[in-house]
Formats: structure tokens, sequence, C-alpha cells
């Protein structure tokens, strides 16, 4: 009797046999399970996160016991991650894919003896409906997959130092970014602007009311939606819902990356300028994307997915040591589709801004090479990532598991 066939969406605890969206081969999955707590410690944990996070009066789910992944064995490819006792988030879908001919590996690229080495596809695996995620990693492993390969993601970017280091400062009252500076220079590279959702100066708050999306939260220019809805593709940032916008060195400077915001739910749209030239200012469109897969809405913030100029990537709070740590340490981490390390932040301390006021710092590392425009879509993504926070927060709701990987950028200063 024929085994079952499990749709990414439908795997659980155990691995299982699926057919993988993106290679389009039937077999069992491998599961990776990484412990978050355990029973004796599960109540404590709660109750000191929560005391953490009081200054923000941020609620805080009960931790999960179990943090899980399912990938294809056949591709590598990451199906869909398992919060424990909770459904499966599906992680990919085919239009976040592309055709098996990704670009040469960034230079100045991490590796570790453990990662997989980038190498062009080979057969048997590319044929007519063979996709892959593109990555600014490099290109999807070649080799057979085995567990090994896509397990023991704390430890295994123990000796591995990343390749460009940010500073990123906060207002000190909501904690939006506000500057992204060189890690050792200290010189300001990104300016952070929030239209609509602040006052600009960081301390003050102002109230935001409930927006209703002037645009559809969808890349897709063609998709029937209706003559009161536009898609994202048309996206006018003057007469748009809130957003972050990130520009180079100043304000006034060429705007890299932007993120339309709401405050009536978690997901958002990163919308990346396209320029006729390099020396233009003024952008000719918009390359936009949902977070998110198609049709889905993010309804576990500690697992946002989304589609960077680079491929899909995905934040989620996990257990990592790097190089510049000592011990696992559970952090924000930013990852490819095939569970390799691109990024993570981690709080670093407070400064002066200049006008007698505080920022809350932190520490960007990226493990990739670092172009502009995905450092860009990176702070943005980021940025989005604590405006939910503080919009959920500011409305009495949960944000399980999302505070616990921010909690070092606001409290531990």
């Amino acid at each position: 009797m024929a085994a079952r066939v499990t749709g990414p969406a439908a795997l659980g605890t155990e691995p299982e046999v699926v057919r993988c969206p993106a290679c389009r081969q039937t077999g069992q999955s491998i599961r990776t399970m990484e412990l978050v707590s355990n029973a004796q410690s599960a109540a404590s944990a709660a109750i000191g996160l929560l005391g953490l996070l009081s200054c923000q009066c941020i609620y805080l789910a009960a931790p999960t016991y179990f943090f899980l992944e399912h990938f294809c064995r056949h591709c590598g490819i990451r199906l869909a991650v398992v919060p424990w006792a909770d459904t499966a988030l599906a992680q990919i879908d085919r239009e976040l894919l592309s055709r098996p001919h990704p670009p040469s590996p960034p230079a100045g690229q991490a590796s570790s003896e453990l990662e997989i080495e980038p190498a062009r596809i080979a057969a048997p695996q590319t044929g007519p409906q063979h996709l892959i995620a593109l990555s600014p990693i490099g290109p999807p492993p070649t080799r057979p997959i085995t567990e090994a390969c896509v397990k023991g993601f704390a430890s295994r970017y123990a000796t591995v130092q990343p390749t460009t280091v940010y500073e990123i400062q906060h207002d000190w009252t909501m904690s939006f970014p506000r500057a992204v500076l060189d890690g050792e220079s200290k010189v300001k590279l990104y300016d952070v602007a929030w239209p609509g959702v602040s006052s600009g100066d960081g301390r003050t708050p102002l109230f935001i009311g409930e927006y209703t999306p002037n645009e559809a939260m969808t890349a897709s220019a063609e998709a029937k939606l209706g003559p009161s809805l536009r898609p994202a593709a048309f996206w006018n940032p003057a007469k748009s819902t809130p957003t972050m916008s990130i520009a180079r060195g100043s304000a006034k400077g060429r705007v890299v990356a932007t993120a339309q915001l709401f405050t009536n739910n978690t997901d958002f749209i990163l919308h990346t300028p396209q320029y006729a030239s390099p020396s233009s200012r003024t952008p000719t469109g918009y390359a936009s994307h949902r977070s998110n897969t198609a049709g889905k809405a993010t309804v576990r913030p500690a697992f946002t997915l989304w589609q960077s100029c680079s491929g899909p990537l995905l934040w989620a709070v996990r257990s990592v040591r790097t190089g510049n740590e000592a011990r696992e340490t559970r952090r924000l981490v930013l990852v490819d589709a095939y569970g390799r390390l691109v990024a993570l932040v981690r709080g670093t301390g407070e400064a002066s801004d200049g006008g007698g006021g505080k920022r809350r710092m932190a520490r960007l590392e990226m493990y990739c090479g670092a172009a502009e425009e995905l450092v860009g879509e990176v702070v943005a993504a980021y940025g989005a990532l604590r405006y939910v926070r503080w919009s959920r927060a500011r409305l009495g709701l949960a944000v399980a598991g999302l505070g616990e990987g921010l909690a070092d950028v606001n409290d531990e200063m």
C-alpha cells in the first residue's frame, strides 16, 4: 500500500511523505527539532520574559516547547515551520521560486565546515518543473541532502564571523529604527524615516487610527481585486498607509527600500524602488512583494516570511551561536529557504542622540554579501517587525514569540 502523501501545510511533529512544491519529487521530509524550553522551566521563563517586556506593556504567550522545521530530502528546501502545538506554517509556494540558474555566490561569503557548499544544480535534480529559491548566500545545495546538512543550526556557525556589521539606532520610546551606521567607523549610511507613523523626534508617539489599506496586499498587477482595490504594482507612496523608508546617507538621499505598514494585521508590503540608472533619484516603479506566501496572512509574527531582491527569507527566533558569542543565545535571525544564516540582530546598549536624548542600539550582522538593495530591504523588514510589536501592544494584542526575539534591543540596556 502506497504511503499517504502530505502537503507542506499539513505537516506535523513527525517526518511525513510529502511532495515538494519546488523540485516536485516525493519522499519523507527531514524534520529538525530545536528545544526551546522544558516543562520545568516553562512557567518561570514566561514570567521572566513578561518581566523584561513589562515596560513595553507587551503580552507574551507562554513559550513553546520545540521549534520544528521540515525540509525536502531531495533539494533541501524548507517546506514548513511547525510551532509546537500549532499548525504548520507553509514556507514556499511556486510564486517565490525561480528557474535553476542562480547567480554566482557573492564575494566574501561566510562559510563553515558544516555549511553546504554552493554549486550549480546538476542532473538529475533539474527538470522542466524543477524550481529553486534564490538566496543571498548563493545557489542551493547539490549533493545528496542528509539530516546532517540541515540539523544543528544552533552550533553550525560557532566559528563563523559576519562579513559585514552595521549598527542600527532606535528611538527610545517606540524602539523604531532611525539610522543605520557602519559598524566600525560609525559613519551614518542610511536614514530611516516613518511617514505617517510618528512625529519624527522619536520621543512622542502619536496615536495612529485604524487604517484600511489603499492597496491590496499582492504583487500581481493582473489580479482581479475589485473596483475599490489596487494591486501593489501601482503603489503610490503619497497615497499610502503608513510606511517606513530607508534612504542612503540622509533623509534626502536616494531611497533604497520602503515597507508599507498596517495596523489591522501583522503583514507588510515591501516596495523596492526601481531606477533607470545608478544616479537617478526618482523611481520608475517599485518591485512589490507582500510578506508570507500567496493568499496567506502571517499568524505568528515570530516566523515572518518575506521576499527579498535575493529570494525568500524568514525572520525567526532561534537559538544560535556565532564566532562572536561564547554560548548559544536565542536571537532574531534571518535565514534563507534552505535554512542557512543570512543575518541576525542583537542589542548592544544605548547612545546619545546628540540632542540630549538617548537611542537604543542594535547590531545587524550580515553573513553574506551585503549589497545596498539587500541591506535596505533587511532593515525595512526588520523595522516592519518592530512596528508590528509596537502596534499590537498599543492595541492590547499578543505578539507570541516575537517579543522574546526583540527583547534584548528593548531591555538589556
